[in-house]
């Protein structure tokens, strides 16, 4: 229609770059903590990369809620992009479900600020 359609691409492909940064710092930590990793790339090596990665991806997923505001289409409101299961525009569980791994992801990415205080070495 005559609706914009950028606050529809952009929610999109933000909502692609954080899943795939995700899952990139997963395989980063991952890497990390196998027996491989003492010969390549190493625990520390490895653990810049898997720290900014996460913190990318907890970004990129801060704006995709933040852009579906914009999105007249599904016309979310603040409380609702910030509340879990408080959407009944579209896809309520799924789209709750997505808001509960934002904040989980949010506390595992301050994880990396308390590490030493939780006695956790690279």
């Amino acid at each position: 229609g005559t609706e914009p359609t950028a606050f529809w691409y952009l929610s999109r492909a933000s909502a692609m770059v954080a899943y795939l940064l995700a899952w990139l710092s997963m395989v980063l930590g991952v890497s990390m903590t196998n027996k491989l990793a003492r010969l390549w790339p190493g625990g520390p090596v490895a653990f810049d990369p898997h720290q900014h990665t996460s913190l990318l991806g907890l970004a990129f997923a801060l704006f995709h809620a933040l852009i579906l505001i914009g999105d007249k289409y599904i016309a979310y409101t603040f409380f609702q992009v910030l509340t879990p299961f408080a959407s009944t525009n579209y896809e309520p569980l799924w789209v709750g479900a997505g808001q509960v791994g934002f904040y989980l992801m949010g506390v595992v990415g301050l994880s990396f600020y308390v590490r030493k205080q939780i006695n956790q070495e690279v």
